[in-house]
């Protein structure tokens, strides 16, 4: 999806336009900081079929929040592995499935693990193996063949 727009309004009368959802985030907070309470928030975009998405967003009630992550979490979540690789590493799936599993995940928006299942290409027990392995808990697949007999 392109963004065609996004603007954010504020209770003052000013209007801010914003290339990205990254800059809109960006500007509220440090507007936020000057005491500037934004009214709403307008989001338009385009797939790639042509179809144009409008979203405005009118606050009630607007509040801002602002978070660091310690060094060890920042770590982990920059540095943590993707479902398609993990299964690839582990030897459950082949390059070549992963890769036709995506160009499905992204014609069709379905999950990756649900496509590769239908495919047959792994189990539902794969998949959660490889989802434990990525948050970083180590679970045998064996562990499965036991419970399902």
């Amino acid at each position: 999806m392109k963004i065609l727009e996004c603007k954010i309004h504020f209770l003052d009368g000013k209007n801010v336009e914003c290339a990205s959802l990254e800059q809109m985030l960006k500007t509220v907070f440090k507007e936020k900081k000057q005491n500037k309470v934004p009214v709403s928030l307008e989001l338009s975009a385009i797939d790639e079929n042509g179809v144009v998405y409008h979203t405005r967003l009118n606050f009630v009630e607007f509040s801002v929040q602002q978070r660091v992550v310690d060094k060890k979490t920042l770590l982990h979540l920059t540095q943590q592995k993707l479902l398609g690789q993990i299964l690839v590493e582990e030897k459950i799936i082949t390059e070549e499935q992963l890769k036709e599993a995506i160009e499905i995940q992204t014609k069709y928006k379905e999950k990756l693990g649900e496509i590769l299942v239908k495919f047959g290409y792994c189990t539902p027990q794969q998949i959660l193996y490889a989802l434990a392995k990525q948050i970083g808990v180590e679970i045998k697949l064996d562990f499965f063949e036991k419970e399902e007999k």
